[in-house]
């Protein structure tokens, strides 16, 4: 009589199924304790009756071992790697689900190692097989009923908290407003439609070629503030300008607002003090503004809407017409935007005065740091000079007044480049080198007809910053 013995392939596939059911899936499903509603109780129940079917075939198993004098040699779980730990059963049936279809292919691996002359081992596996597809047959269809059933649930639970907050939100809002009752739903921007096309035609368009970074991500924006004030003005939310009013474009008397305050600049203090006191003025500042923005005091958008300042109406060429270079472009965009400031500046006059203790750089006599088409670094230096003016006014309790030149000079009528014959310095378009020689040509013709020895007038273009 011929004994029969194992390879090592087929000792390890033996091994292999026997750890399968010997740490089986639906074992550490079921004694992880998973969670459990009512509807859970059947799928608990074949989940339990699955664990028993495992442990039972793990024991046929290790008696098949042992007929070729083998000892069962278990692993570790094969699926060691997964924390299935505070889990829903309906989700973890899944998992079960998976780990049954990887046994069936195990069993199948094996079942193709052994020959007819191990008749015994053929014949457990194939036992083992079909009980364990009979069971993958049972559990798909309540596995995906049941993963169905808790979406649905979570879907119904998260709508009645959503409609929960709706519904006291809008009873705030209404019994904000003095209303009764439940107040009108939400609009929400998103979901109002208008005609985004005619809208953004009379805008200049951000894929045109030869348009700098910058230039195209402000004519984006420009599209997007548009059609955000029409979805607005159609739902009735927020039309007016006022709102719209940036507190950071209004106006303040920022020197008298830190003259109130302690100094940071006062010798001896702490750092942590120092940076205290200026983090204070900043905040009175910025409180000083947003309350005057409340009070409609500034509204600059409301300014310009009344006024026309296209191209056309100015009198300048057109910085988006076709065709042009990108530098003729450039030239005409600055020739408009000095073109528009003049004309808010002229418009102004008509408005109500500054307040007496408001510091301007018109009042002071220094050139105006927030002029359009200046570089940064003109810009920064006639911040400084304001600053400085500014400083100098508060030290002397009053607004300082415009530099004029000494009493010795001659008097001189009009002093504008067309009237001492010269170039204007000022003309839109001009590059850095020629503006600064025509301002130099401009300051000697103007030192020649005050006489030769007074300096140039401290409004004068190209004046450079009064020293502190």
């Amino acid at each position: 009589m011929t004994t029969l013995t194992l390879d090592t392939a087929q000792r390890d596939l033996l091994n292999q199924v026997f750890n399968r059911g010997y740490y089986s899936a639906s074992g550490y499903v079921y004694e992880s304790r998973p969670f459990l509603v009512a509807e859970d109780q059947a799928l608990m129940d074949d989940l339990k009756a699955l664990r028993l079917d495992d442990r039972r075939h793990a024991m046929l198993l290790a008696r098949l071992i042992e007929t070729y004098d083998e000892v069962p040699e278990p692993g570790t779980f094969a699926y060691w790697y997964r924390d299935v730990n505070y889990l829903t059963l309906p989700y973890m049936m899944g998992f079960v689900v998976e780990a049954l279809q990887d046994d069936i292919a195990v069993l199948d691996e094996a079942l193709a190692a052994f020959g007819p002359e191990h008749r015994l081992v053929q014949t457990t596996l194939r036992t083992i097989r079909q009980e364990k597809d009979r069971r993958l047959q049972v559990l798909l269809p309540l596995a995906a009923e049941a993963m169905e059933r808790e979406a649905k649930s979570y879907a119904d639970a998260s709508a009645a908290i959503r409609k929960t907050r709706e519904d006291r939100e809008a009873k705030a809002k209404a019994a904000k407003r003095g209303g009764k009752g439940k107040a009108a739903p939400r609009v929400s921007l998103h979901d109002i439609k208008v005609d985004e096309a005619a809208i953004t035609a009379g805008l200049p368009d951000p894929f045109e070629a030869g348009i700098s970074m910058r230039e195209r991500t402000q004519r984006k924006v420009a599209r997007l503030v548009a059609i955000r004030a029409a979805k607005r003005k159609v739902a009735g939310v927020g039309a007016a300008v006022a709102e719209d009013v940036d507190w950071r474009t209004v106006k303040v008397d920022e020197a008298a607002i830190m003259a109130a305050l302690p100094d940071p600049s006062e010798a001896g203090l702490e750092p942590r003090e120092r940076t205290n006191r200026k983090i204070a003025r900043l905040k009175a500042v910025k409180d000083a503004k947003k309350a005057k923005a409340r009070q409609g005091a500034v509204a600059p958008a409301a300014a310009a809407a009344a006024l026309d300042l296209s191209p056309a109406a100015l009198g300048v060429p057109d910085p988006d017409e076709a065709g042009i270079t990108p530098k003729e472009k450039a030239k005409r965009a600055l020739g408009l935007k000095r073109a528009q400031k003049k004309a808010e500046e002229a418009a102004a006059v008509a408005a109500p005065a500054a307040p007496a203790g408001e510091l301007t750089p018109a009042s002071l006599g220094v050139d105006d740091p927030e002029e359009p088409g200046i570089t940064p670094k003109e810009k920064a230096k006639r911040q400084i000079a304001f600053t400085r003016a500014k400083k100098k006014a508060a030290e002397g309790g009053g607004a300082a007044a415009p530099a004029a030149a000494p009493a010795a000079a001659p008097a001189v009528g009009d002093t504008s480049p067309a009237a001492l014959g010269v170039e204007d310095p000022d003309e839109p378009g001009l590059s850095p080198k020629e503006q600064g020689r025509r301002r130099v040509v401009y300051n000697r013709a103007l030192k020649k007809a005050q006489g030769g020895s007074a300096p140039p007038r401290a409004d004068a273009p190209g004046s450079p910053p009064p020293e502190a």
